[in-house]
């Protein structure tokens, strides 16, 4: 393909941007596309590349998209061989995706002479093989792999899809909740390797199809009732729904329903804005947090602030009572870490002694909560659910940052979690 042709597809996307904006006719266009400067071409394909970069291969760790973002710096340069950094960047991914691409072939030589790999270790290897491959698929040793590993790779799609089809059935009788989110877990995590191994699956995408119709069914009640009590003001009833279609989710898998992230938002904003209306600061501190955790917009930060610029005029020591009641109801929440912050925000607030000593003691069950959670971490790591046990040691360390142990831990579940999924 030529540099005209190869420039006229990528520097499509650059064209199309500007005359989507535009009332355009013929003649129109060509003037204006005709004005636009090689150096602003150029600025234009290397700010597009170098965002791809940044999002799909550094934050998303696509690495099989690296060609197509070379594209850009390619035409970049094109347009403008002086660019200051299009050759930098060029480099620099190139020589990114050369790193990537050995460690794949490493690993999948390795496993390949390991003549007594274990199921997992067979479903490592084929994905190492075809992210190398993904990455450069001219390399001899990578094409023999390809050719070599061929009759494992149909074995091992073949057994997850019989597996896949046969929980399928059972979950179609299933009457015990407890035993089909079990097997919604399973039939997830089969999915997960079909799409690793063989992305686009055909049954793996209709699984998929058929357990999100499942898992959107489960919850809809909750998301129903959770809505209703939230119009009614009801704010702790629609709550206790929500963490019950939540757990109903995270059971099967911890990917976030959109439902609930908006529903979770409306609820602690309207909470905390009814307590402000009561003058209960500090029990409205805590859900405006809550919403800003959900989504940080301009009115929940508005709100916040009206919150601060109120409780900077309140008497902390006569509301103490509302105070201990909300630690204890976010600690029966297993909330710890928003225990703990409460408590660190208001006891400077506190004047007289008792108060303090009191609010003091409540550390000492926010501390055993938060080990209890650490040991539901090391529980969940030791049984390979490294999600949720990610999601433990992150609480712990929410409420106590120089956690040691539990930062260990940490790293060791997010380096487990990136290996799972093929991203190191």
């Amino acid at each position: 393909m030529s540099s005209s042709r190869k420039v006229s597809l990528v520097f499509l996307i650059f064209i199309c941007s500007i005359l989507a904006s535009c009332v355009t006719n013929t003649k129109a266009d060509q003037f204006l596309i005709k004005e636009i400067s090689n150096s602003d071409k150029s600025d234009f394909l290397f700010n597009e590349g170098l965002d791809r970069y940044k999002t799909e291969v550094l934050q998303n760790n696509d690495y099989t998209v690296i060609p197509k973002i070379s594209e850009y710096f390619k035409e970049a340069l094109e347009f403008n061989p002086q660019h200051p950094q299009a050759q930098q960047y060029l480099d620099e991914l190139n020589n990114y995706k050369d790193k990537k691409f050995l460690g794949y072939k490493d690993s999948a030589l390795k496993l390949s002479q390991n003549t007594k790999r274990s199921a997992a270790q067979d479903i490592d290897m084929i994905v190492a093989v075809k992210l190398a491959s993904d990455l450069n698929n001219s390399d001899p040793d990578i094409q023999k792999l390809v050719a070599s590993t061929a009759t494992i790779k149909t074995s091992v799609i073949k057994t997850r899809e019989d597996q896949l089809a046969a929980l399928q059935t059972k979950m179609d009788t299933e009457k015990n909740q407890t035993e089909l989110l079990k097997q919604m877990k399973d039939a997830n995590q089969l999915i997960g390797e079909l799409d690793k191994v063989d992305p686009g699956n055909k049954n793996a995408s209709g699984a998929k199809m058929k357990l999100s119709a499942s898992i959107d069914a489960l919850i809809q009640k909750d998301v129903d009732s959770a809505n209703t009590l939230i119009t009614a003001a009801k704010f702790a009833e629609a709550e206790a729904a929500l963490i019950h279609g939540e757990r109903i989710l995270t059971a099967v898998s911890q990917v976030p329903d959109a439902k609930f992230t908006t529903l979770k938002y409306q609820l602690y904003f309207n909470w905390s804005n009814s307590l402000f209306a009561a003058k209960k600061y500090v029990t409205a501190d805590d859900r405006i947090n809550s919403a800003i955790k959900v989504s940080r917009t301009n009115e929940a930060t508005g709100l916040k602030a009206k919150i601060a610029k109120a409780a900077a005029e309140k008497d902390f020591d006569a509301d103490l009572p509302d105070t201990l009641a909300t630690i204890d109801a976010l600690l029966a929440k297993k909330d710890a870490a928003g225990a703990l912050d409460l408590i660190a925000t208001t006891l400077p607030k506190l004047k007289i002694q008792s108060n303090k000593d009191k609010l003091e003691a409540k550390k000492v069950p926010a501390y055993a909560q938060i080990k209890t959670i650490y040991q539901e971490g090391i529980s969940l790591y030791n049984e390979e659910d490294y999600l949720g046990a990610k999601q433990k040691f992150q609480t712990v360390l929410d409420g106590d940052d120089g956690y040691e142990q539990a930062q260990a831990y940490f790293d060791r579940t997010v380096t487990k979690i990136r290996a799972l999924a093929g991203k190191d």
